[in-house]
């Protein structure tokens, strides 16, 4: 009777095992290749803030990513951006010429290094929304161009 219970737990456990399917989900992160088109010099670093929210893009809060590459020469930079979950996102992007860790501004507030954001929104007056630099990303890896103009070029 012992031997008959244990051949049939035995059965089981293997019949479970094996009539498993092996099911592949899709991952739940993407990436992003950006472009960083327009550099005017080959010094100091590119920062590329990451935004996963309106409220955080909008007060220019901490990032949900933040990336920071020397720039070298040529005129264009290529950033990966790893990880991110599917979801809305924004960017903000400025070339750091001098390379103290800040977009310098004038006495008005105005940027004096170049900068530009996704989707490329004509900002000059006021900052772009989130709406109009916001992009879905989904399961496909995507790739985006930002380019980078002073204040005055725009």
């Amino acid at each position: 009777m012992a031997l008959h219970i244990t051949t049939l737990l035995a059965g089981v456990f293997f019949g479970m095992i094996f009539s498993q399917r092996t099911v592949q989900s899709e991952p739940d992160t993407s990436s992003i290749a950006l472009a960083i088109e327009n550099l005017q010099s080959d010094r100091g670093n590119v920062h590329v803030a990451v935004y996963d929210r309106e409220e955080s893009f909008a007060k220019s809060l901490k990032p949900f990513q933040l990336k920071i590459q020397k720039v070298s020469a040529g005129g264009r930079l290529h950033i990966q951006l790893d990880s991110l979950p599917h979801g809305r996102y924004a960017l903000a992007v400025y070339h750091d010429e001098n390379g103290n860790g800040d977009l310098d501004k004038n006495m008005l507030g105005i940027p004096k290094e170049p900068y530009g954001f996704s989707n490329n929104p004509r900002a000059k007056w006021s900052a772009p929304t989130y709406e109009e630099t916001s992009f879905v990303l989904g399961a496909m890896r995507t790739s985006l161009a930002v380019s980078l103009k002073k204040w005055k070029e725009r």
